[in-house]
């Protein structure tokens, strides 16, 4: 989220404040603070009625062209891990771009993946994502590489894979017709190796 849409986000909210009619006997929201942090426009309610109407009220927040918001609480965002990748070319709906790479690799669940922040360019456009742990490690597996259109685009990651991530990620990739994760750790070393190299053709 740039720095305009975090201001239009919060030039909105005032205005469905505005909208509410005046009462006497209850309490309207009721917040402690907000600000723009890292792409993300992060607001503390000051109680559960605010949560509540927050949840209720985000949807009628204007879209910006084909932008629109949605309300993600702060345990769910920080169970997301944060990767960033550059997708060349005309900018895409990023939402597009997600449903593209779920659908062209196989373990990647970006049904469950946050846009944190996005910066367009005339060549193209960075994407700052969280993504969820099982998607993780496949990016970890394939070297942070994914198929998208008609190439490959390399995702930033943070840290270098371990061998459980190793293990995990394949049967994500393969598992669901292969065998399952308490097979494979027991195979021989020679058929895992057949395996693995059987498995470069996906990669």
């Amino acid at each position: 989220m740039t720095e305009d849409e975090g201001q239009h986000v919060r030039s909105q909210l005032i205005r469905l404040i505005d909208m509410l009619p005046i009462k006497t006997d209850s309490q309207g929201p009721q917040f402690n603070r907000s600000g723009l942090d890292q792409g993300v426009f992060k607001i503390t309610c000051a109680d559960q009625h605010t949560l509540n109407w927050l949840k209720e009220l985000v949807l009628r927040i204007e879209p910006i062209g084909d932008c629109t918001f949605q309300l993600v609480e702060l345990a769910e965002l920080t169970r997301l891990n944060k990767v960033k990748v550059w997708i060349p070319g005309v900018p895409s709906d990023p939402k597009l771009i997600l449903t593209r790479l779920s659908k062209q690799n196989c373990g990647l669940v970006t049904s469950e993946w946050r846009i944190l922040h996005r910066q367009e360019k005339p060549e193209g456009q960075l994407l700052v994502l969280g993504v969820d742990d099982a998607s993780l490690r496949v990016l970890r597996y394939t070297g942070g590489k994914a198929h998208l259109e008609f190439s490959r685009v390399t995702f930033e990651l943070h840290c270098k894979p371990t061998c459980s991530d190793m293990m995990l990620a394949r049967y994500s990739i393969f598992g669901s017709y292969l065998m399952d994760i308490t097979e494979l750790q027991q195979v021989q070393p020679h058929t895992l190796l057949r395996f693995a190299k059987a498995s470069k053709r996906f990669i």
